[in-house]
């Protein structure tokens, strides 16, 4: 079984049967089995979830991700576009904080 850390993986990853990829979660990330099965789990997630060739699962909270192949496996991960803050919300949220103190 090889583990495979990675903070910001994005597009196909292949994986050997046990093999495992780690990744920091976010919400908006989605993993999707393109080849064999997998098994993902989160951490402060009760879930375990079990993806057949095809199917995907999208995750909602932040925490580490494990991702485990149960076969040879091509896994995409698709992260979501990082929202950056306005100038204006910006502003406003600076102009706000320095009235209320």
């Amino acid at each position: 079984m090889i583990i495979r850390h990675s903070d910001n993986p994005s597009g196909l990853v292949g994986l050997s049967k046990r093999d495992v990829l780690s990744l920091a979660g976010r919400p908006g990330t989605r993993i999707e089995s393109r080849r064999g099965s997998l098994w993902v789990t989160q951490d402060g997630d009760l879930r375990d979830v079990v993806l057949a060739c095809g199917e995907a699962h999208l995750l909602d909270r932040d925490g580490p991700v494990l991702v485990q192949a149960l076969e040879p496996a091509l896994v995409m991960v698709e992260r979501p576009a990082r929202q950056t803050a306005s100038a204006p919300g910006l502003w406003r949220r600076l102009a706000q904080a320095a009235f209320s103190a």
